[in-house]
């Protein structure tokens, strides 16, 4: 089948088929009493000959001016027309007594009705040229639609494999920490990451995961950090919906609920708020945090995670989201909704 298909869009085949049809249909219409003789072959071929030398002249015309515009495509088809009429009485009156000299050939047209002759296959080739422009054209829309389809998943595939080292980074001392203490804490905490690192690895290079699952992932990641403070009661995590029937992009809000922390200083009443809610296939997501005193305070508001999430979120979710961050003086909160539907 594909062979067929490459023949099929080879040139040489394609015109090679315009001119075995064009040959067929003529044979048909000039031969007289339903049988084909050896003389309505010999007719049918030099008649093809001024046709195919000024229609092969016209497409090549059409080809090389394409861009152009009408005026030259016109020249092109009233050259191709000069040609046709003037080759039309040399194919029967010389080059037909020169190569059948058995037969007595004449030009039985007049140049009227050889012109309208050509000008029908004129358009018949201009339509042709048309379509195949136009299927090029499509073409080459489809494979700059694919290009940037594939630019956009490996963008995404890119985004969605940064994982923050600063959060492995601290994990990983907390679990230490609390190994040297001999805390009965330890298992539960390595537990906590090995779930975290999993989830990571199965999920990341998903386009969709459950709505659930991504929730669930978030409150490890929540447990993870809250076990390095000294009031765990700070945070305050609430979720309200069904998240079973409802699908999300991976580790996509992973990055708001982060910034929580990093921003908060654990030494302090942290106050940290998070709240995740589905209504109607509508996610919505809440997030504040209390700042940092402005003498330990460095970093700004927007971090890269969340102008990676940002940056997700325009390319998975395009107008069907809605972002809103707040830095007052006192307090970072994010405002997250996107359609799921």
């Amino acid at each position: 089948m594909v062979p067929m298909k490459r023949a099929l869009e080879s040139k040489f085949v394609k015109h090679s088929l315009f001119w075995v049809i064009s040959f067929t249909l003529l044979l048909l219409f000039f031969t007289r009493n339903g049988e084909i003789k050896k003389i309505d072959f010999v007719y049918t071929i030099l008649f093809h000959i001024p046709l195919i030398v000024g229609i092969t002249a016209y497409w090549t015309g059409l080809r090389f001016f394409r861009k152009k515009g009408l005026i030259y495509a016109a020249c092109s088809a009233a050259v191709s027309l000069a040609i046709i009429l003037i080759l039309y009485p040399i194919s029967y009156n010389w080059i037909g007594a020169w190569i059948f000299p058995d037969y007595f050939l004449i030009a039985s047209y007049d140049w009227t009705e050889m012109g309208g002759i050509g000008l029908i296959y004129i358009v018949i080739t201009s339509l042709l040229f048309i379509a195949e422009q136009w299927r090029d054209q499509q073409g080459e829309l489809i494979k700059m639609a694919q290009l940037e389809e594939e630019a956009k998943r490996a963008e995404l595939k890119a985004l969605r494999s940064q994982i923050n080292p600063h959060f492995l980074f601290n994990a990983l001392n907390l679990i230490y920490s609390e190994a040297v203490k001999k805390s009965d804490q330890s298992p539960v905490l390595i537990l906590k990451l090995s779930e975290i690192l999993r989830y990571v690895l199965e999920k990341a290079e998903k386009e969709r995961v459950c709505l659930q699952d991504e929730v669930n992932y978030i409150a490890d990641y929540i447990d993870l950090q809250t076990a390095r403070m000294n009031n765990p009661s700070q945070v305050d995590f609430q979720t309200k919906g069904s998240f079973d029937d409802y699908t999300i992009a991976p580790l996509l809000l992973l990055n708001f609920v982060e910034n929580c922390f990093v921003h908060s200083n654990f030494t302090d009443n942290p106050d940290i708020r998070i709240e995740i809610t589905i209504e109607n296939g509508t996610l919505n997501f809440t997030s504040s945090n209390k700042k940092k005193n402005k003498t330990n305070q460095k970093e700004n508001g927007v971090g890269l995670g969340v102008q990676n999430s940002k940056r997700r979120l325009d390319l998975t979710y395009p107008d069907k989201y809605s972002l809103q961050r707040k830095d007052s003086d006192s307090r970072y909160i994010t405002q997250l909704t996107i359609e799921l539907i």
